[in-house]
């Protein structure tokens, strides 16, 4: 209804009036959308996967218990006594004893059947081979020792430069491998033993045990076995299934309820018709129409989600060789084949998948809708929806094929979780259609019926409609519910516009609300703002782990590391100052504190266990002079030639070498391709570097092209993404915060700016401590927005202005910094004196400013 109401459907179609006609006419839609939403509600509990797999269960067993024949307790006790019969006829007590000559002719004869391998061995051909070889040696003389000996250096030589053993060391090989396993010498005494034992080979013990199988056999236990089934089955039962059962159960006899209500919908239908309903349903050949547009929004919708899977698409991809190494372990080569089956051909299935997310964007890039004045307008880049490539995958089958192998006993947990995580993403898939192709001449139409729906909406608008109800007007059921045919239509038409345009209009609205409106103004909101994101979070401070401990990484005493994201480093149990900043589409960046001179291999043990494969490095080679940060990285060192050096630098167990150096960006950052060797593990690793060069200390950059160009660059590694400066809090998150922020203006346009730094400074405690820093990351926002909905630059131009004139305000700057410091001073004070103490925590001396250098700046 919201929708229906918005005033830009009167923008569009030019008609300044109230649009109560249109809801009006919605009214027995809207009625039934109610109701049916309700149903809905309980239909969810019985559609849940859980509910689904454990209703399947219990048919199983219910099949199981179905074939429970109730004469199987009689069965049972024959079948007892038949056992005890066959004992009793049969059955006896031996010993291994009198089985030892039978073990032993089976050794002598399986002896002889390997001799048998020997009969196509042809002696003389290697012993003619092996003269040859003899003879091209070249003795003049064997028979001399004293002349053979002579010649032998030279001989060797020879063999060497011609590699002249090669051809009779393979024949020798071939030779020994007739002979392998063969005990030649025992071949005489086998053969004798087998003859002299020949009538001991079946002693009378087997032939009972032979009537004891037999007379087992024919004790015909199929009913029993169903007993025996149905226990198993009903053991294996868990309680939590029966529960989810019952719950389903409850909720069945709630939709039963609500279905015999729908009965009365008819009746309510017609009492809310209004003489608007019956002029919405003149629309010509509306039903058609409602097919083109819903078809063509329904895949404009699936490739819009197609691309926000874009990142869990390439996990799926990278499982394939895990999914491939599970299903070899699965011993049935019936059960292997049906895994096989239902998991296809994934290499085929994913380049298609990226083949279609390569021309979605294409798509996307070419969307511009705006000089579009009417709905055909809006509609036209639709034309292009076949222009999407083709997927054809089958997701249920393969989530199938996951669901087994992740049920596995005996799987790797982390190969569990990969998989679990691509059953995840192929369930995601399941709604969507990627055969675009067959949908073309839908597509072509579409503008078409837009336009037609336009020029019927501006008709509909242009009159004032009835407000009384139409039950008297002798408006037939048929001409109510015909309506709703258009209902569907223009809801449709809607729900296709929040894509092309609503969306759109609402990234815009986050922009303007969030403007800038002149430096003094936007200090205030955003210092607001800082104070807020450390008033949400001070009580929790309190639970902050005190490991690394001062004396070892001389950390700030007023920056802790929040222990429910902190990072785990095997190697370094005495911690290290890192956070886990996971974004909206679950891209990992590690938060961290520069490297100083001891913890340089913590650092690169974070790094390794962690399998990084970017760093970006926040801090200027001036801030390496001062000891913010050390040199954990090769220096760049150049020869008399002017020609770069390789340098090897060693941390703990790291040997870190530098492939290449070279400037990017404008020369603005610096990167270089680190080779990560572990002297005692014997692995390495390539690592790139990236160090931002021009990002002033205790402030931000004039603009973002290279802080968005950098994050370009690693945004997309598939492994946590290592971010630092000197503390690891300013700088670094007002960086992550370009992607952090991005994805959840994304996600919730509605959100504010406040929630957004709140729930980023939540992952790392004290990020973004300086106003500007707020201002920057916002703005930064604000252009990959513009960027993405191809909007109007002139408010960032504008707003970035505002940003300098801030930045530059050295005073303004410097009391901010104070006023926070002072605060922090205080808290921490009040906080000793409430346990008694007179003296606060010494604070970092070396690696990195005090806290108040990322804040006043």
């Amino acid at each position: 209804m919201t929708d229906v109401r918005d005033p830009w459907i009167g923008k569009i179609t030019g008609i300044d009036r109230s649009l109560n006609g249109l809801t009006d006419g919605f009214q027995p839609l809207f009625k039934v959308n109610d109701r049916l939403g309700k149903l809905d509600q309980h239909l969810k509990s019985i559609s849940s996967s859980k509910v689904i797999k454990s209703l399947s269960d219990m048919e199983i067993i219910q099949k199981v218990l179905s074939d429970f024949k109730s004469n199987v307790p009689e069965q049972n006790e024959k079948i007892w006594k038949g056992l005890d019969q066959c004992t009793t006829d049969y059955g006896f007590r031996f010993s291994t004893d009198k089985f030892q000559v039978t073990e032993k002719i089976i050794k002598s004869v399986k002896n002889l059947k390997r001799a048998t391998q020997l009969t196509d061995l042809n002696v003389e051909n290697f012993k003619a081979e092996f003269d040859a070889f003899f003879n091209s040696l070249g003795f003049k003389n064997f028979k001399n020792q004293g002349d053979s000996e002579k010649q032998i250096p030279e001989i060797l030589k020879k063999l060497k430069t011609d590699n002249g053993l090669s051809s009779i060391r393979e024949s020798i090989t071939k030779l020994k491998a007739k002979f392998d396993g063969l005990d030649v010498a025992t071949l005489k005494d086998d053969a004798g033993y087998i003859l002299q034992n020949e009538q001991d080979l079946k002693p009378n013990e087997f032939d009972k045990e032979i009537k004891l199988h037999k007379c087992l056999q024919d004790n015909k236990p199929s009913e029993s076995f169903q007993g025996v089934l149905a226990t198993q089955k009903l053991r294996n039962l868990n309680s939590d299934d029966i529960a989810d059962v019952e719950s389903a159960v409850s909720s069945v006899s709630e939709v039963s309820k609500s279905l015999s209500d729908l009965a009365k919908l008819p009746d309510e239908m017609k009492k809310e018709a209004k003489e608007a309903t019956n002029a919405l349903n003149k629309l010509p050949d509306s039903l058609a129409k409602s097919k083109v547009i819903g078809q063509s929004v329904t895949y404009l919708q699936y490739a819009n989600k197609l691309k926000e899977l874009e990142p869990q698409v390439a996990q799926l991809k990278s499982v394939g060789p895990s999914v491939e190494t599970e299903i070899r372990k699965i011993s049935s080569p019936k059960s292997r084949k049906e895994v096989e089956d239902q998991w296809g051909d994934h290499k085929v299935e994913m380049d298609a998948l990226e083949k279609s997310l390569s021309s979605i964007k294409s798509f996307d890039s070419k969307l511009d809708v705006s000089k579009a004045k009417s709905l055909g307008d809006y509609s036209n880049p639709l034309k292009d929806l076949s222009t999407i490539s083709d997927t054809k995958i089958n997701p249920i089958e393969k989530s199938k094929a996951l669901e087994t192998l992740i049920a596995q006993p005996t799987i790797d947990p982390k190969t569990k979780e990969d998989l679990e995580e691509s059953k995840k993403t192929l369930d995601q898939m399941v709604p969507l259609d990627l055969e675009f192709s067959s949908h073309k001449s839908q597509f072509q139409s579409a503008p078409a019926a837009f336009k037609a729906v336009h020029d019927f909406l501006v008709g509909f608008l242009s009159v004032e409609h009835s407000q009384v109800d139409e039950i008297e007007s002798g408006i037939s059921m048929m001409t109510v519910i015909g309506g709703s045919g258009v209902g569907i239509l223009l809801v449709a038409c809607l729900a296709g516009l929040i894509f092309l345009f609503i969306v759109r209009r609402r990234a815009q609205k986050f922009i303007d609300n969030n403007r800038l409106i002149n430096e003094k103004t936007a200090r205030a909101a955003h210092v607001k703002i800082l104070n807020a994101m450390e008033g949400f979070i001070e009580d929790e401070k309190g639970q902050g782990y005190t490991i690394p401990t001062p004396e070892k990484h001389r950390y700030y005493s007023d920056t802790r590391c929040n222990p429910k994201t902190r990072v785990e480093v095997k190697a370094c149990p005495q911690g290290i100052h890192a956070n886990w900043v996971k974004t909206r589409k679950n891209k990992r960046f590690i938060a961290t504190q520069a490297p100083i001179v001891d913890t340089q291999a913590d650092f690169w043990h974070m790094v390794t266990e962690h399998s990084s494969e970017a760093i970006v490095m926040l801090c200027s080679d001036d801030e390496i002079k001062i000891n913010k940060c050390t040199q954990y990285f090769p220096a760049t060192i150049y020869d008399e030639k002017e020609k770069k050096k390789k340098v090897e630098v060693n941390f703990g167990p790291f040997t870190i070498t530098a492939d290449s150096v070279t400037k990017i960006l404008d020369d603005t950052v610096c990167e270089r391709v680190l080779k990560v060797k572990h002297k005692e593990n014997k692995t390495t690793r390539r690592v790139t570097h990236y160090q931002y060069l021009a990002w002033p200390d205790r402030s931000v950059p004039d603009d973002h092209v290279t802080s968005l160009a950098l994050m370009d660059l690693v945004k997309d590694s598939k492994k946590p993404i290592i971010v630092h400066c000197s503390a690891g809090i300013g700088r670094t998150m007002a960086f992550i915060g370009l992607q952090f922020a991005y994805e959840e203006v994304l996600y919730n346009k509605g959100s504010s700016w406040l929630d957004t730094m709140v729930y980023m400074r939540d992952s790392r405690w004290g990020g973004i401590q300086a106003s500007v820093q707020s201002v920057w990351t916002l703005l930064g926002v604000f252009l990959r927005i513009m960027r993405r909905y191809k909007l109007s630059k002139k408010p960032y131009d504008e707003d970035v202005k505002i940003m300098l004139q801030h930045k530059k305000n050295k005073q303004a700057n410097k009391d901010e910094g104070d006023n926070r410091v002072i605060k922090q001073r205080a808290l921490e004070a009040a906080k000793q004196v409430a346990k008694g103490a007179t003296k606060t925590g010494a604070s970092r001396t070396t690696g990195g400013s005090d806290s108040s250098s990322e804040v006043s700046s």
